[in-house]
């Protein structure tokens, strides 16, 4: 939902339209969040999309059960997966609509791969070509290579700097400003009362009303939390 209207929605989506589908690549990593970009190539190629999918993971690696899943998925949508940088579109001949970063959101960091230097590299070099693309970039969780704590980045070349970003289920602690996140989204992932009520200690829950995606707002830009 969020990727369709970053696009132009209904304006660019139509059965009829003569016009060049929207190309959107997915930066994907071998964890939780990845498997989540993954689906979401399958159901934006439904929609006529273009997809290009990276997927950032050594050869030597064996793949987290559910990327693994996703990814079969994925051959069975015909979403055409990438495993090579060089691959990867250029701006100056091959323009993207939208860059979705599902690299690793606040689940990993660059330290968890220290004897995985492959990855690494192919994280870094994404986030690069993330980077220096003029298409805007949604992160799906929490930026990658940002502290989902803090809001610092791990490395200060290497992290993604987003228009947009989508947690999931509550906003996370390192969403400090929108020089960290861009603006602010949040997604219903059906997190009953409940469970916030054995979290808070009372039974607050987000207001999403008829909505399941949230725009957020900071009450200024240094604001610790976003309301």
């Amino acid at each position: 939902m969020m990727a369709l209207k970053a696009i132009g929605g209904q304006r660019r989506i139509q059965p009829n339209n003569h016009n060049a589908a929207p190309l959107i690549v997915i930066l994907a990593g071998n964890n939780t969040v990845g498997s989540y970009s993954l689906a979401a190539a399958r159901h934006l190629v439904n929609r006529a999309c273009q997809v290009v999918v990276f997927l950032a993971c050594s050869n030597n690696v064996a793949l987290v059960k559910e990327v693994e899943e996703q990814k079969l998925y994925c051959s069975f949508a015909e979403v055409n997966i990438i495993d090579d940088i060089t691959q990867l579109p250029q701006q100056f001949t091959t323009p993207v609509d939208l860059i979705i970063d599902g690299l690793m959101g606040c689940q990993s960091t660059l330290k968890d791969l220290r004897g995985d230097y492959e990855t690494r590299e192919l994280l870094r070099g994404s986030m690069d070509w993330a980077n220096a693309n003029k298409a805007p970039v949604l992160s799906l969780d929490f930026p990658s290579g940002v502290n989902g704590i803090d809001g610092l980045p791990f490395h200060v070349m290497h992290y993604i700097k987003p228009k947009w970003t989508l947690c999931f289920g509550a906003p996370k602690i390192g969403c400090t400003s929108r020089a960290v996140t861009g603006e602010l989204f949040l997604a219903d992932i059906g997190i009953p009362p409940v469970a916030w009520e054995e979290l808070t200690g009372n039974r607050y829950t987000i207001p999403w009303g008829s909505d399941f995606i949230l725009a957020l707002e900071y009450d200024h830009p240094s604001a610790a939390e976003a309301r």
